[in-house]
């Protein structure tokens, strides 16, 4: 990326290049400067994946924590591995009777040859006695747009990610406790 620097100087930032400034631009703090371009490195994905969520009840969100941590420690780089825990939205494909219960569920998406994707989340789709799979073939944009009628537009979401290197069983048991906390697991 481009950055102009506090004395009006243009310079690139990237992990090989002013690294430092490309920290803190990632998110090593506020008011640190101004981008003015960014320069993506692009890679063909699809047009088909394997990609969408199994969901469990919430009461099942240790097992599937643990599944979760396990498959993200041994995964290949075209599995990408999401784990959720929120009450269950009106999806035509969740039960009725389990709509605005708590649930637990992975959302996941191989980007890699779907023949294989298959083999990489077949363990997510044998795990346990899910209440909705949708964790299908089907094209990247599809994926892309699995979770918008959860998002209706207008309501300005907020949302915040973090990468981990490793998944400790202690994060997974503190993420719950969070949830339950928070109500995420706990309403009606």
């Amino acid at each position: 990326m481009d950055v102009v620097t506090a004395d009006a100087r243009l310079v690139r930032a990237s992990s090989d290049e002013n690294a430092d400034l490309f920290w803190g631009l990632r998110g090593g703090g506020g008011n640190f400067g101004v981008v003015t371009g960014i320069d993506y490195t692009l890679f063909p994905v699809g047009p088909e994946v394997i990609g969408g969520l199994v969901a469990w009840s919430a009461s099942e969100a240790p097992k599937v924590l643990e599944l979760y941590r396990t498959l993200a420690e041994t995964a290949p780089p075209e599995l990408t591995l999401v784990a959720l825990m929120r009450p269950a939205p009106p999806a035509p494909w969740l039960p009725k009777e389990m709509h605005g219960k708590p649930i637990v569920a992975l959302l996941a998406c191989y980007s890699g040859r779907p023949e294989e994707g298959e083999k990489a989340v077949a363990s997510i789709k044998a795990f346990g006695k899910p209440i909705g799979d949708v964790l299908v073939r089907r094209t990247y944009a599809q994926l892309q747009s699995l979770l918008d009628a959860t998002q209706p537009k207008g309501r300005r979401y907020y949302w915040k990610s973090e990468y981990l290197s490793r998944i400790e069983p202690a994060l997974c048991a503190k993420v719950i406790e969070h949830a339950q906390g928070s109500g995420r697991l706990t309403r009606p």
